[in-house]
């Protein structure tokens, strides 16, 4: 599974702005078998699985630097949109298999939540409705699903 499939994918997400082409252009050679990496923590809460993962980036000397806006910039930078999306394929796959029918994407997949923990401060308000440090992202079922076909699995 190469880079331009996966990106052809997430160009499809207009709010990933070009994240998806740039990840095409990486060109990266097709992988198989497994990637290495470790979730920090999947939940359950009101009836909706959460994937959360937790990031110690200094952006900055203040809280401003991990405004929502800036965060979105990191995600790209960084590639965590592709790590968001492998983890959020993998709850998918999981969700699919132990809840059987019962699973209904639209209610069950709450989304992914990226911590960056030195923008947290239990006392800041919201900036535009958002916390500081807190990057929230739900992909949408035919995004999970044409992941799972981009990757080759059921």
């Amino acid at each position: 599974i190469g880079a331009r499939r996966i990106g052809a994918v997430l160009a499809r997400r207009p709010e990933l702005g070009d994240y998806g082409e740039r990840l095409a252009a990486l060109g990266f050679p097709p992988f198989a078998g497994f990637l290495t990496g470790a979730l920090d923590l999947a939940f359950e809460h009101g009836g909706r699985y959460w994937l959360l993962d937790y990031k110690s980036n200094r952006l900055g000397p203040t809280y401003g630097h991990y405004a929502p806006d800036r965060l979105a910039t990191v995600m790209a930078e960084s590639h965590y949109h592709l790590q968001a999306h492998l983890y959020a394929v993998a709850l998918h796959l999981h969700l699919r298999q132990r809840l059987g029918a019962a699973y209904v994407p639209a209610s069950h997949f709450g989304g992914c939540l990226f911590l960056f923990v030195r923008g947290l401060h239990p006392d800041l308000k919201p900036l535009n409705g958002a916390r500081t440090g807190v990057y929230r992202d739900r992909p949408p079922v035919e995004i999970l699903d044409a992941l799972c076909e981009a990757l080759g699995v059921p």
